[in-house]
């Protein structure tokens, strides 16, 4: 839209806006997202003393604005309308919280040469032993290997042993790891992307992800091959991790497969949903959960939502705190790790809980967590349409899941804007799971065991009124 100046100025009618919800939520439009775009900004328009005028609404508008205060004239969104109007500005809101991450400022061009920086390394480098691993995410295969450092392929097989598979010589992505040293030249390039991990620099079809001047990163082939280049084991690890949850990511939403930033929990054949930010307590209760007879774990930290109503797992590493003693889990199963943001965390092996792991279920019950100073710990029904808004930040935008913006995009932050249809997506799916959950929320006091029991007592008492459904 052009920029607004004159008092007066006429503004597109935006009913369109909500049929347009209608008909495009199911084939993902873009349209759709852009309008929504022109609709958050005309409203700013008609705050402004632009009049919103329109020649398709029916006569029947129940409601109207009040005038702006400069004396503009509005009408209001007919009353059919207003579900879908605080939908969107809930998308948008939410949406715009994820491009907020990326710091785009225009930055001067950048000597071709990286800083190199004391590495920090945890395994010696050197060793000839080529080692190599293959996963299978739903029908996304990866391939890992190094030719140099076994211990490379092993930690990355830490964070996803479950899902490790017999090579058949076709995969979707390869991912090498390399000593530093054979990181290639870079010409004079400038930074097209900035994150809190690292600065992006692109050079035709190849991508470069500079951490630091301590690792480098080189996306080729249209994505499906990434080197790691580092001598820092952790740097090295995490790169590679978060390699592999960007493009199982993307591959999930192709596959119909939301991730949600949550607990994923089974009991009585039914999967409950426990949203919580980051930091909020959801690894506690998942280990304490895993202790509690009756009840499977799903996904620790983004089970997978899909739109028939459905929860399928995706059992990855758990974190925990260093120091935490966790006398059921051997040390071969456990991985200290240094992190670019987050300082230090003991990974836990899946594989140590495999047995209490769940397979796909549909969705029984979904529980907003609120925390509290004081009180007790307790559970508050509530109606389905309360979920909608929490599950728009945690699944449609994602916030708390790794989506990997440096590989997403291509040229700048923008680039979300044409991703609607992506958003959609999610949105159809996330309304799908709950209008077939019973919602909760869950109020969180500051005692820790009383929570926990809190939470197993509402299971039990969610399977025994689930029994032979």
């Amino acid at each position: 839209m052009q920029g607004a100046s004159e008092p007066g100025r006429t503004c597109t009618d935006h009913q369109g806006v909500y049929q347009l919800v209608r008909t495009s939520i199911a084939d993902h439009s873009l349209a759709l997202f852009r309008w929504c775009l022109d609709f958050r900004a005309t409203r700013h328009f008609a705050g402004s003393g632009h009049r919103l005028i329109s020649s398709n609404l029916p006569t029947d508008v129940t409601r109207t604005f009040s005038k702006a205060r400069s004396g503009g004239e509005c009408r209001r969104i007919p009353t059919e309308n207003r579900f879908f109007h605080r939908l969107i500005v809930q998308l948008l809101r939410a949406f715009a919280n994820r491009i907020n991450e990326i710091k785009m400022d225009a930055m001067p061009d950048v000597p071709p040469s990286l800083d190199l920086r004391t590495s920090n390394s945890g395994s010696p480098i050197g060793s000839t032993k080529e080692a190599a691993v293959t996963f299978d995410f739903h029908g996304f295969r990866i391939l890992a290997r190094s030719a140099d450092d076994p211990v490379r392929v092993s930690d990355i097989t830490t964070d996803f042993s479950l899902f490790t598979t017999e090579s058949n010589g076709l995969h979707d992505l390869e991912i090498v790891f390399r000593d530093f040293g054979s990181r290639p030249t870079l010409p004079r390039l400038q930074a097209v992307q900035h994150t809190p991990r690292n600065v992006v620099y692109r050079d035709g079809d190849r991508s470069f992800l500079d951490y630091g001047g301590r690792a480098l990163t080189v996306v080729s082939d249209g994505g499906r091959r990434c080197e790691v280049h580092s001598d820092d084991r952790h740097l090295a690890h995490e790169a590679a991790y978060l390699t592999v949850l960007s493009h199982v990511g993307a591959h999930f939403d192709r596959s119909g497969r939301t991730r949600v930033h949550a607990l994923g929990l089974e009991t009585g054949g039914r999967a409950v949903l426990l949203l919580l930010p980051s930091s909020g307590g959801k690894t506690t209760m998942a280990l304490r959960m895993l202790q509690t007879d009756g009840v499977r774990v799903l996904s620790e930290d983004s089970p997978l939502m899909r739109r028939d109503g459905s929860i399928d797992p995706f059992p990855i590493r758990i974190g925990v705190r260093p120091g935490t003693v966790l006398p059921e889990v051997p040390a071969s199963m456990r991985l200290d790790i240094e992190r670019m943001e987050f300082g230090p965390k003991t990974l836990i092996d899946m594989k140590a809980f495999e047995s209490r792991l769940s397979g796909p279920v549909p969705i029984g019950a979904i529980l907003i967590g609120k925390r509290f100073t004081v009180g007790a710990s307790r559970m508050v029904p509530l109606p389905r349409r309360a979920a909608i808004r929490p599950l728009i930040s945690d699944a449609v935008v994602g916030l708390g899941l790794y989506q990997g913006v440096e590989f997403v995009l291509q040229s700048s932050a923008l680039e979300l804007l044409g991703k609607g249809g992506l958003a959609l997506s999610r949105l159809r799916t996330s309304l799908a799971i709950a209008r077939r959950a019973e919602v909760h929320r869950f109020e969180m006091g500051p005692g820790i065991e009383q929570t926990g029991d809190v939470l197993a007592g509402f299971l039990r008492d969610f399977a025994a009124r689930h029994a032979g459904n």
